[in-house]
């Protein structure tokens, strides 16, 4: 699944499934990996974390140079507790972010569609 290089509205319905459990917690897990790829940039982990990040987003089939600025722009701007998430997310690929409250999910979600939209070429908006 692509989730960046796709219609903002697919993005958008990625982004409404991450508060559902059950049959939709693989968009879920699918979001998540991606934004925790993003943003793991914080703390010691510098660019190991901003490359974990990166991965699972190009894992998830996003293009390299929107990862990248996707990644940046969670190191820069997301909440810390937020982006500490991402990157545990992203380095042990599994469903960590799962755990996030429902509020910090629609915060996440919501970076992430902004981010997206801010980073992807105009040209696959």
């Amino acid at each position: 699944m692509v989730i960046c290089s796709g219609h903002a509205s697919d993005f958008m319905e990625n982004v409404r499934m991450t508060g559902r459990k059950g049959k939709n917690s693989m968009a879920l897990r699918s979001l998540f990996l991606v934004a925790f790829a993003s943003l793991s940039l914080a703390g010691c982990g510098g660019n190991r974390d901003r490359d974990a990040i990166i991965q699972a987003f190009s894992d998830a089939g996003m293009e390299p140079e929107t990862g990248e600025c996707v990644a940046d722009k969670a190191k820069d701007d997301m909440d810390p507790k937020l982006y500490d998430a991402l990157v545990e997310a992203a380095k042990s690929n599994d469903d960590s972010l799962d755990t996030l409250s429902t509020e910090q999910q629609e915060e996440f979600g919501k970076f992430m569609f902004e981010a997206a939209l801010s980073c992807v070429p105009l040209e696959l908006q």
